[in-house]
């Protein structure tokens, strides 16, 4: 069975026991005697990677060895255990310092503290949600849209102003260093909201409960209205979802001999998560701490590694047409050579989403039922099409604003007549200031690079109705923009063709051309600060970055290692395949 697609990981990528093992098929599911079973050990069993440790890192990371047959192999298992016991290696010298390699112990702030909590709460709500939304469908009941994934946030649209943070830049010549103070800032986000000397005073069983209480009335997303505990005989779907995710955590600690009260179940749940994300801290403040005192990158490992990018990728794409293809539809953002440029194209648009997507759904649903009529169903449409309209959004001083309200059709004939006549560069400059002004599409605003159509349909990845009109478009000239809305299940498009594929010319590259290459060619063109600003220099130094740190971290793990024992015992693990 082949799981997951192959990636390269580092040790902060890494997310420890998340995925529920529910129907998964790599082996049987049998008792926690079998999870808690030990695979290797470290240090005289000081450190221990067991038997669902491995199970759920390989589903999150390890699967990148598999045989032809798509089924788990001896290397990816022994992979992924090696990168676990890494991990805690690591982690354990950073929490307690390390002076056989001159490591520091590493001390967080209140504020990575605070954000560690604020990882907790949000990821303990994305799953009670996912419970409520499987309630409501069994129910056919209407799904809220949560204030955190609404498509007119603040967050959302604020997150989307933000340029990118390079790490050097480069200036009359110069590449220098970008040297950050951030400002630390105690959020006061903590679980039990009491001074350390009250806390001292309670018993864990108090501390659970306090720890539930404060959830609940602090940091819940709760979608009903009905609340806790009141005085009623119904209860909310939001309540009932709280259930259902406390039962899940009881069944995970079947044949535990652990307390099953509510309050005590959520707790230990609090402490387990809280664990993982605090370790995810420790890893980020070495990384961060490490990148501010690393050797500087040169001009020359900046050029050789762009060209052994460049190069690499023309051995794989000129050798599989197909390999190229599944990159362009998957990842092309991270595709910087192409065997024939005329392939894809680039475009952008604004999509001004549907006042109520689910009630069409709905409505076709109810159609395809024999439910409503043909007539009725194209009138209820309509209304809800007609009343599909945005905000304007706009920053003033630095804060983000809303201004008037615009229907779909108005936004089009605003930008047509302010496009009429005017050079690309200036079209370039009109539509990026209305993509950050009404677009609704997430994945646009602030995006590292444009949206790539294919010219052959057959690799589309687009709905049909909008790579249809991108490949209409391209017949009228880069700059050309939508003469009417495109409709599609999401709402209406205004799409634009931004131009072809260029070849870049990496054998004689420079700094200030690589400087002068932008990833989402909007940014050539943003005006008034509107951009994001990554440049083909930003994306080498990433490169560099992450190669240099990966390599600086294994070489220090193995120093930490040294010649202490580490113990496979493959008897066990080898029962996952079969």
């Amino acid at each position: 069975m082949k799981t997951f697609k192959k990636f390269t990981i580092c040790l902060m990528t890494v997310c420890l026991a998340f995925l529920s093992f529910t129907g998964c098929s790599l082996f049987e599911l049998d008792t926690n005697k079998y999870y808690n079973q030990i695979v290797a050990s470290y240090n005289n069993g000081k450190i221990t990677v067991n038997m669902k440790e491995l199970i759920n890192g390989y589903y999150n990371f390890g699967n990148e060895n598999y045989d032809n047959s798509g089924d788990a192999t001896i290397e990816g298992l022994e992979s992924t255990i090696k990168t676990l016991l890494d991990r805690k290696i690591f982690i354990e010298a950073l929490k307690e310092g390390n002076a056989s390699v001159n490591l520091d112990k590493i001390t967080l702030t209140q504020k990575q503290i605070n954000d560690a909590w604020q990882s907790v709460y949000d990821y303990i709500n994305k799953e009670i949600t996912s419970e409520e939304t499987t309630l409501r469908k069994a129910d056919d009941a209407e799904i809220p849209e949560s204030e955190e994934s609404s498509t007119d946030s603040h967050e959302t649209y604020e997150n989307q102003y933000s340029p990118y943070t390079k790490t050097y830049t480069y200036i009359n010549g110069v590449l220098q260093k970008v040297v950050t103070n951030e400002e630390v800032v105690n959020h006061s986000i903590d679980v039990f909201q009491i001074s350390e000397s009250e806390l001292a005073q309670k018993t864990e069983s108090e501390k659970a409960k306090l720890a539930l209480e404060n959830f609940r009335k602090l940091y819940w997303n709760q979608t009903d209205s009905i609340l806790y505990g009141s005085n009623t005989n119904t209860k909310s779907y939001s309540d009932e979802a709280f259930d259902n995710y406390i039962e899940n955590l009881k069944n995970n600690e079947t044949d535990k001999s652990l307390s099953k009260n509510t309050a005590d179940v959520f707790y230990r749940e609090l402490d387990r998560l809280f664990e993982v994300y605090i370790e995810n801290a420790y890893l980020t403040a070495y990384q961060e701490q490490y990148s501010k005192a690393c050797e500087t990158i040169t001009e020359n490992e900046i050029l050789e590694t762009y060209k052994k990018m460049i190069e690499t990728q023309i051995e794989t794409y000129t050798t599989s047409s197909s390999a190229y293809t599944t990159a362009m539809t998957k990842e092309a953002a991270s595709v910087y050579y192409h065997p024939n440029t005329s392939d894809w194209f680039k475009v952008s648009h604004i999509l001004i989403k549907f006042s109520d997507t689910k009630q069409i759904e709905t409505l076709k649903n109810q159609l395809n039922n024999n439910d409503i009529s043909k007539e009725n169903y194209n009138k209820q449409v309509e209304q809800i099409k007609n009343q599909t309209t945005v905000t304007e959004r706009y920053y003033e001083n630095g804060v983000l604003k809303y201004g008037n309200t615009y229907t779909a059709k108005q936004v089009l004939n605003m930008l047509t007549k302010a496009m009429e006549g005017k050079s690309y560069a200036e079209k370039m400059k009109i539509f990026n200031d209305y993509i950050y002004r009404f677009n609704m599409d997430d994945g646009v605003n602030n995006a590292d690079t444009c949206y790539y159509i294919p010219t052959n349909p057959e690799n589309d990845q687009m709905v049909e109705s909008f790579a249809n009109e991108s490949r209409s478009l391209r017949q009228q000239g880069a700059g050309s923009i939508s003469s009417s809305l495109v409709e599609s299940t999401y709402g209406y498009h205004i799409v634009m063709y931004i131009g072809e594929i260029t070849q870049l010319d990496y054998q004689s590259a420079t700094l200030s051309s690589l400087n002068n290459i932008f990833i989402n060619p909007f940014d050539e063109y943003a005006s008034n600060g509107v951009t994001n600003g990554k440049t083909m220099l930003d994306v080498v130094i990433e490169q560099i970055t992450k190669s240099n740190y990966a390599n600086h971290e294994q070489a220090l793990i193995e120093q930490i290692i040294g010649d202490r024992t580490i113990t496979y015992y493959s008897n066990v693990y080898k029962s996952l395949l079969g």
